[in-house]
């Protein structure tokens, strides 16, 4: 299997790829497991926060063999990660940034890592004090993942950025050649003239049968939506 290396264009790859960080993850599982703070995690690697931001992102989307984070909720990938994806551990390191981007920032980083209560209460925060766009994104991901199918539907419909759809539309467009009969069906009914239509996600996420085919198709999906979402969250912060 190929790796895609940042920075990424879909129409360059498709959805059977795997992301790269193109740094040593070790760093990060000793700040995890040694309970480093964010704060002297970028010092120890010396790296941008947004950058550190982005390589945690990758390590969560590249978690379950590749899969990424399950269509439905479920157990934090590991608890110790929390204190490096918080908002309060972001604001600290991001001093100029306003309080809803790093909201948007954390609610993407623990929607990865499958901390849903904490990335849907920074989600509504940010959309609480102003920010409609990103947070409504997140939101939406959060209540389909929940699964509350209408609670998603109705974020879906002020999600106005159509950049993450179009992305969407292009990988899938690129993997269509190496889809089996059962993944070109599901991933037919994911468009709708030409456009991807996140209803049409929010329904087969909640209806598609665990450990199928069309699950990991639907997954990988997923994956690559959370991380387009992802660099959109950090892009208003650079």
């Amino acid at each position: 299997m190929k790796t895609v290396s940042m920075p990424l264009k879909a129409s360059k790859f498709s959805l059977n790829e795997r992301i790269s960080s193109g740094l040593n993850t070790s760093v990060f599982t000793q700040a995890m497991t040694e309970t480093i703070s964010l704060k002297d995690l970028i010092k120890l690697t010396k790296l941008e926060p947004l950058s550190v931001a982005t390589h945690l992102a990758v390590i969560g989307l590249e978690s379950n063999d590749g899969l990424g984070p399950t269509l439905k909720t479920s157990r934090p990938l590991d608890l110790r990660w929390k204190p490096l994806l918080m908002p309060s551990a972001w604001s600290e390191v991001l001093p100029n940034a306003s309080v809803p981007d790093c909201l948007n920032l954390s609610s993407g980083l623990l929607q990865i890592y499958d901390f849903w209560e904490e990335s849907h209460e920074c989600a509504q925060t940010a959309d609480d004090k102003g920010e409609k766009q990103i947070s409504a994104h997140w939101h939406a991901i959060c209540h389909r993942r929940e699964p509350d199918p209408g609670n998603a539907n109705y974020w879906w419909a002020r999600v106005r950025n159509n950049r993450i759809s179009n992305s969407l539309e292009e990988i899938i467009a690129a993997t269509e050649p190496e889809l089996t009969v059962d993944e070109l069906s599901i991933a037919k009914s994911l468009m709708d003239h030409g456009k991807f239509n996140h209803r049409a996600m929010t329904s087969n996420a909640i209806s598609v049968y665990s450990g199928s085919s069309q699950e990991k198709f639907l997954r990988r999906v997923q994956k690559y939506e959370l991380f387009f979402m992802f660099n959109d969250t950090i892009g208003v912060l650079h």
